[in-house]
């Protein structure tokens, strides 16, 4: 079973809609919403039977949200949904098995993360894996992970850098990082991670992140991390 961690400020566009195709989803047990604005929360998705709803008193960011949701998870194969994303239920059931303590992060590969407007949604039943070595721009758009291969983020990092540092970390201890290929992804990237209040976290948050990240062999990039070629992983 699958735990869903939501941190949310309500302002995505797809949240509504996926919190119940989750909801019916056979293989997800809960759904964690880790609610960094309260006062706007939406009733009818706090209504649904899967929902757990954890209202904070002032907003906690997203990698604290992420660790209060992997501690508060009762299964150990966790998604990390952003509400600002929509795929098909189909990817659920085509890498469940693959969230093991044996892999580090499962991201989107960079080719299947569009721009709302431009691309068809498709139901994700021909998802495939690839081992990559490094994350591309996109890649944490949604993570899945074991609990085995979490790690706590440094509370220093709130909104930058977390699934980087999950990723170098996991990559660090010698897992494979895995990257979901095969598949049409919908999203509006950082809904809200862009709004104007957070900006001036970005240089502080970058300056910050290399201490944890450099330790794992990680090179700050001028700008974005790019994508990578990418070794085929099995899936059956």
């Amino acid at each position: 079973m699958i735990s869903i961690i939501m941190p949310t400020m309500w302002v995505g566009p797809y949240y509504n809609e996926m919190l119940k195709q989750f909801n019916d989803h056979p293989l997800v047990g809960e759904i964690i919403i880790i609610d960094n604005d309260p006062d706007i929360s939406d009733p009818s998705v706090l209504a649904l039977s899967k929902v757990k709803h954890y209202p904070q008193s002032q907003n906690i960011y997203v990698n604290p949200a992420w660790n209060l949701g992997a501690k508060l998870a009762q299964y150990d194969k966790l998604c990390l949904y952003s509400d600002d994303v929509k795929f098909g239920m189909g990817i659920i059931d085509r890498i469940e098995e693959y969230i093991t303590p044996q892999f580090g992060l499962i991201g989107f590969k960079g080719e299947c993360v569009w721009e709302t407007t431009h691309i068809l949604y498709d139901d994700g039943k021909k998802a495939m894996l690839n081992v990559t070595n490094q994350p591309n721009s996109v890649y944490a758009t949604c993570l899945f992970v074991n609990k085995g291969s979490y790690h706590e983020i440094p509370e220093d990092l709130k909104i930058y850098w977390g699934d980087t540092y999950l990723f170098y970390k996991n990559r660090h201890e010698g897992k494979h990082n895995l990257e979901i290929d095969k598949v049409q992804v919908l999203t509006l990237l950082s809904t809200t991670s862009s709004m104007e209040e957070f900006k001036p976290i970005t240089t502080v948050e970058k300056e910050l992140s290399k201490k944890y990240l450099e330790p794992l062999g990680f090179d700050m990039p001028p700008d974005v991390i790019i994508d990578v070629g990418a070794q085929t992983w099995k899936i059956t």
